[in-house]
């Protein structure tokens, strides 16, 4: 127990520092250790949105964060990253221009 509660330290600790593929790595890992935990499921949603944000994939960063907020309605970060980073529009929204 005292090393899963470390490992999710060094996950937050990452995540905080925007670390994003070091933190969905090492909350994959307490996933797999710990399925039962939604909240760690909602955290690696989380970091994976960010991820996808990072490398410009707005649409799925929204899907992961939506995920996120579906596995914990309570993970707020996952509610302010989804509308401080819109979502860019489709191209087919672009040609009609909605």
């Amino acid at each position: 127990m005292d090393d899963d509660a470390e490992a999710l330290r060094h996950a937050l600790t990452l995540m905080q520092l925007n670390r994003w593929t070091e933190a969905r790595i090492a909350l994959h890992e307490l996933a797999l250790a710990t399925p039962q935990v939604t909240r760690l499921r909602a955290l690696l949603a989380y970091a994976r949105g960010h991820e996808a944000a990072a490398a410009g994939d707005l649409a799925r960063a929204h899907e992961e964060w939506r995920r996120a907020l579906l596995l914990d309605p309570s993970l707020k970060d996952a509610e302010l990253a989804m509308r401080t980073r819109p979502r860019r529009k489709s191209w087919l929204d672009r040609v009609l221009r909605r």
